[in-house]
């Protein structure tokens, strides 16, 4: 069975306000705007996830809210309250957890955890794509990995890169 994993890091969040924890911090209008390109860019993706795994922070929450209607809405949410400032291998844990009959799973997280998860999976043999990804995993970047091993078994160079996307591609700035 060839399973998809997404990982998004979170859009561009609101600094406005110090008195803001960064836990509650919102996104802001650029924030919105890319999630907006980014569903669009999901909505000719297949599969659908079937499971969504997504921090409890506001930023988290309002990106995964923007893209959703990307999808038919049969998805499964879980929000984990782990995945807030959680590094690569606290992501990577999490999957281990996902029962084996999912086919597609999307993780909505922060960086670093997010861009060191997606570039050690991506590996060496990803060419341009991975390079960008270790370089660099902006705001609202979505990378896509196929992978025939089962979740828990998930690990640097059991899955492969198949997209990588940043609504600056589509011209937001």
């Amino acid at each position: 069975m060839t399973r998809t994993l997404l990982l998004l890091r979170h859009a561009k969040s609101d600094w406005g306000d110090p008195d803001v924890a960064d836990h509650d911090r919102p996104l802001n209008a650029r924030g919105r705007r890319a999630c907006t390109v980014v569903r669009d860019h999901l909505t000719s993706s297949d599969p659908e996830p079937s499971l969504v795994l997504c921090s409890t922070s506001t930023r988290t929450r309002e990106t995964l809210g923007g893209i959703l209607t990307a999808w038919s809405g049969a998805q499964t949410i879980r929000f984990l309250p782990g995945l807030y400032g959680a590094d690569a291998t606290g992501i990577l844990h999490a999957l281990h957890r996902v029962d084996a009959d999912m086919a597609s799973v999307l993780v909505v997280a922060h960086n670093p955890g997010i861009g060191d998860l997606a570039a050690g999976l991506a590996g060496v043999t990803s060419g341009e794509a991975g390079a960008r990804i270790a370089a660099k995993f902006p705001t609202a970047a979505l990378a896509v990995f196929e992978t025939e091993v089962p979740w828990e078994s998930l690990r640097a160079g059991t899955a492969t890169l198949v997209d990588f996307f940043t609504p600056r591609e589509s011209g937001l700035g």
